[in-house]
């Protein structure tokens, strides 16, 4: 496969897609390093970049004992960790009451949307409340 063949993408989202084919962080910095319990004496080094050149890409490939061919489809079928929860995070402000309660208020309309002790219920209240939120500011 021509280099071509190979994606583009940052060196989070090349190791998303090495860990959901079981490899391990090891270490995270300038470059991501990871191992595989079946292949202990292995490493990957992963430029920390948000764009990881394609012939540095072929080499990590080939260091995981895969084809670009075999890369590419992987890193199309395996989803993206999505920075979309990490943004759903940043919609509620979350407060601990005194008794061990958290209060939860949506950013974008100043609603209070829970406030409970249950992580669980805390967790449903953020997942659902962006599909009710009506983005304007209560009075």
């Amino acid at each position: 496969m021509a280099l071509t063949g190979l994606p583009l993408a940052s060196g989070k989202r090349h190791r998303e897609v090495f860990e959901a084919l079981g490899w391990v962080v090891r270490t995270e910095g300038n470059h991501i390093v990871l191992t595989h319990p079946h292949h202990p004496q292995v490493f990957l080094s992963i430029p920390n970049h948000r764009e990881v050149k394609r012939q540095t890409l072929k080499g990590i490939v080939r260091s995981a004992g895969l084809t670009d061919e075999q890369y590419s489809i992987f890193f199309r079928e395996i989803p993206e960790a999505t920075d979309k929860l990490e943004a759903v995070e940043d919609l509620f402000r979350e407060t601990l009451e005194a008794d061990g309660r958290s209060r939860v208020h949506c950013m974008k309309c100043c609603r209070e949307i829970c406030i409970s002790i249950d992580p669980a219920e805390i967790a449903a209240a953020k997942q659902n409340h962006p599909l009710q939120c009506p983005g304007e500011i209560s009075a």
